[in-house]
């Protein structure tokens, strides 16, 4: 009983850091990053980060409050960046979602 307990309450956080990294604010999107898909830290961040992904830099960036940070990857890298340990780890989700 005490392990169901513990997953419902593992889940009830889980959706609760969620939640609040919703809320924060990107940049404006400018025209080149359009198409790009966005993905959020899933808590709160004091450092910025970079990712490569097949050869390509890709470098975080703040959200409004300076709490949150965002990748924003063009199409053609999505699917490398969703098998980076950032994504499976749960460090960031898609802020779209």
């Amino acid at each position: 009983m005490a392990i169901i307990k513990e997953k419902t309450k593992v889940a009830g956080v889980a959706a609760a850091k969620k939640a609040a990294a919703q809320k924060a604010v990107p940049a404006p999107k400018n025209e080149q990053r359009k198409e790009n898909k966005i993905y959020i830290s899933s808590q709160e961040e004091v450092v910025k980060m970079e990712v490569v992904l097949r050869g390509e830099r890709f470098k975080s960036y703040w959200d409004s409050d300076r709490e949150y940070l965002f990748f924003s990857i063009s199409p053609k890298y999505v699917e490398a960046f969703e098998m980076h340990t950032f994504f499976v780890s749960g460090k960031f989700i898609d802020f779209e979602e």
